[in-house]
């Protein structure tokens, strides 16, 4: 029995050496591996320092860096990201246009997971005045139905003081207050907008409704000191 098992163990390993051998890639395809290899590993460093640069407000550098790094994007999701962060260093450098180009760009190659592109697409048009172009890009961001992507946008509009839009907007997120999480974001932007408007009987109520659910009351009503 013993003899009987290390043949079919011998006679296994053999098979899946004959196997190995055979699909081994040739001097070419190694070549080409190894290519592949370097290729990606420049990218990945060129983008991560890239991103360091931004982060620390380099963007002159990260855009030298940028630039260059197209020639070793592999992947179309590799050539969203390059388009996304050089579109977030021409906003910076008050390059509205050339910024909008690439979000385009970017949005174009995959309608999936464009949250990030439609939110600097509307800072950018927010800033160069193009308030319909800034509208657009923020319903097409609600559209993309995250909750997390609704209270960006009611931000936005409070933060361009169109209260209107804002409490439009907010509306999205009333329709599951039953989640804890939901609701107290919910109240903590009907306080903002409450607190933008001067009205203080909403605001507090608001407040109450948000401490209800678990919220730092106090955090809230320091931060909404700190507006206006």
């Amino acid at each position: 029995m013993a003899a009987l098992f290390l043949f079919v163990i011998v006679v296994i390993f053999l098979t899946w050496l004959w196997n190995f051998f055979q699909k081994k890639p040739s001097k070419e395809q190694g070549k080409l591996y190894r290519q592949a290899f370097v290729k990606r590993r420049k990218y990945k460093f060129r983008l991560y320092l890239a991103i360091l640069y931004i982060n620390n407000g380099f963007y002159r550098q990260a855009e030298s860096l940028l630039s260059v790094l197209r020639f070793y994007v592999v992947t179309n999701e590799d050539k969203k990201t390059v388009y996304y962060f050089l579109a977030d260093v021409y906003y910076h450098l008050g390059n509205y246009e050339r910024a909008q180009k690439l979000l385009l760009k970017s949005i174009d190659i995959s309608t999936k997971d464009t949250a990030m592109e439609l939110h600097l697409l509307a800072c950018c048009a927010r800033d160069n005045d193009e308030k319909n172009l800034a509208n657009d890009a923020l319903e097409r961001l609600v559209d993309v139905g995250a909750r997390e992507n609704v209270e960006d946008v009611v931000n936005f509009y409070i933060g361009m003081k169109d209260m209107d839009r804002a409490k439009q907007d907010l509306k999205k997120l009333q329709r599951n207050l039953k989640n804890s999480t939901t609701a107290k974001r919910y109240y903590v932007l009907a306080a903002k907008i409450a607190h933008m408007e001067g009205d203080k009987k909403k605001r507090e109520h608001y407040l109450k409704k948000y401490a209800a659910r678990g919220g730092d009351e106090k955090a809230l009503r320091w931060r909404l000191k700190r507006r206006r």
